[in-house]
């Protein structure tokens, strides 16, 4: 047999394990999101102030709930609004900054900040330019974060964090 077909057929299988890795792992983004957006809150307009909707869930505007994870912030972005959520698989978190930079500054701010304080980069993710996403884990920890340009002049940062009971 001929090596260079042996070699390509080798580099085909570690091409497709990396494919369907990388599925998981952004289906694991996806649920994550998806839970933590699904939860019912109660809405308010009023900055900093706690909504809950029953004991174990709760919305601040313009801050963050309590026990929000340790995760850093982007430091030329203002909180929209954060949420958390608890059920049997864990406490789940969401929070929502906005910016003016460009999607590329604030990722690269994040892939080298959170390095430093123990954070370990698990997936980079990039739909386009305009909006690109991270995994990141410490611990028990599991953190997503999604910047996307809306406008010329507004970028949404959206990051959910899940605490594995």
């Amino acid at each position: 047999m001929n090596k260079d077909w042996e070699g390509n057929d080798m580099k085909k299988e570690h091409i497709g394990i990396g494919v369907v890795v990388i599925a998981i792992v952004a289906g694991g983004i996806f649920l994550i999101t998806k839970v933590n957006q699904s939860s019912d809150f109660t809405k308010s307009s009023s900055n900093a102030k706690n909504l809950t909707s029953d004991q174990n869930d709760q919305e601040v505007q313009g801050g963050l709930v309590a026990s929000f994870p340790d995760f850093p912030q982007y430091p030329e972005a203002y909180i929209v609004n954060s949420r958390s959520a608890q059920d049997a698989q864990g406490d789940h978190y969401d929070l929502r900054l906005e910016s003016n930079k460009p999607v590329s500054d604030i990722i690269n701010w994040y892939a080298a900040e959170v390095e430093k304080n123990g954070w370990v980069l698990q997936l980079e993710d990039t739909e386009s330019e305009y909006d690109q996403s991270l995994l990141f884990t410490k611990g028990k920890v599991k953190v997503g974060l999604e910047v996307e340009q809306e406008t010329p002049d507004e970028t949404e940062i959206s990051i959910s964090a899940t605490v594995i009971h």
